[in-house]
């Protein structure tokens, strides 16, 4: 019996949906050709005008970002269409925000085959219920209450330490198969094969707990050792007026790299605190973070206490503005957190190419010189 598989569109600004129903597998052709098939019967007509289509979609599946064939598929499709597509996938584990989700296939759950499912309705065919005594999901003791009423010529079995998972039917191909033909041949519950094997609860040293632990003392840490950093280049200049030219010229290179760091961990401490829902990997908070804090490092290894207040705000200016802006376009220059390492590359690039403006407009041979 071919299985149905539901892939929709909904339209943010109509706020109306469009459903497409395969009764194969769900691909990355499939996934596509439903949004040719929204377009040729809804988005042809209603947005006859434009030049381009922002899809918004979840990061895994058939339209998952690493999937190469959803974007060949995609491409192909805009060719079609002659229109620019572009598509903005929410992170992952972010997909209950996605809006499709609550505004389209919440409906299609509740009206499968056109008919609202607010109950079980009886069925005489010959059923089997599977469950476990740790499957916490669907426990068994809801398909005795709610399921088994319903189905007349229905039987359950309830397998031990059995949880919610479908590798039994791997892992115990024998005791699987008599499970079943044992019903369907004779309608008896044969469960003789299988073995039970017990879960083991107990994560040793590293629960969730402790590693969540781990990760705060070490995100504390970084930036703890950044604000550390920052305040030691302060007061050494403060002391001394600068620091000496080769110091300086190793920390504008390798102490952007510890600040950037640590200032990113701070804003991810500070920004998880007050918004629970915020994304590490969000641009935003690494652009600014790393953007400030590796400006702030590059300006203390630059900067001598007896030069104008001037020339040391325009420094300062300077070297925080050209970090931003790097910091920009390295997060933008990779994906994933891997972009952290080309943001901290830009950031730290631009702002000493601003210092150096700055040096060689107030004398041109005296960069050159340092």
């Amino acid at each position: 019996m071919p299985k149905a598989i539901p892939h929709g569109v909904y339209g943010l600004a109509a706020n109306d949906g469009f459903v497409s129903v395969g009764v194969d597998h769900d691909t990355a052709a499939f996934a596509v050709n439903a949004i040719r098939a929204w377009w040729y019967n809804v988005g042809a007509q209603r947005y006859s005008d434009s030049t381009r289509l922002l899809v918004t979609a979840d990061a895994g599946g058939s339209n998952g970002y690493r999937l190469r064939a959803w974007k060949v598929e995609l491409a192909d499709l805009a060719a079609e269409i002659g229109r620019d597509i572009t598509v903005a996938h929410y992170p992952s584990g972010a997909s209950k925000w996605n809006k499709i989700e609550h505004r389209l296939f919440s409906f299609i759950s509740i009206n499968w085959r056109g008919r609202p499912l607010t109950e079980v309705r009886p069925s005489e065919v010959e059923t089997l219920l599977v469950g476990g005594t740790v499957d916490f999901s669907t426990p068994p003791q809801l398909a005795t209450d709610e399921l088994l009423p319903a189905l007349p010529n229905g039987h359950q079995v309830i397998l031990a330490e059995l949880g919610h998972a479908t590798d039994f039917w791997s892992y115990q191909p024998e005791a699987s198969t008599r499970l079943l033909t044992a019903y369907f041949d004779r309608g008896e519950v044969d469960d003789s094969r299988y073995e039970a094997r017990p879960i083991e609860f107990e994560v040793g040293f590293l629960s969730l707990s402790t590693i969540a632990w781990i990760l705060l003392g070490t995100l504390a840490g970084l930036a703890l050792v950044a604000i550390v950093l920052l305040s030691a280049t302060a007061v050494r200049v403060h002391r001394r007026g600068r620091l000496g030219s080769r110091a300086s010229a190793w920390l504008r290179c390798l102490a952007p790299v510890v600040a950037g760091i640590g200032g990113w961990s701070l804003a991810v401490l500070v920004g998880s605190s007050l918004w629970p829902r915020l994304f590490i990997g969000d641009r935003w908070l690494a652009v600014v973070s790393i953007g400030i804090a590796a400006g702030l490092a590059i300006f203390g290894a630059w900067v001598h206490k007896d030069w104008t207040r001037r020339r040391r705000l325009a420094g300062l200016a300077a070297a925080v503005a050209g970090s931003l802006l790097g910091a920009w376009l390295g997060f933008h220059a990779v994906e994933d957190l891997a972009a952290l390492v080309t943001t901290i590359a830009g950031a730290t690039i631009t702002a000493n190419l601003a210092l150096l403006l700055i040096d060689m407009r107030r004398d041109p041979y005296a960069a050159v010189v340092r």
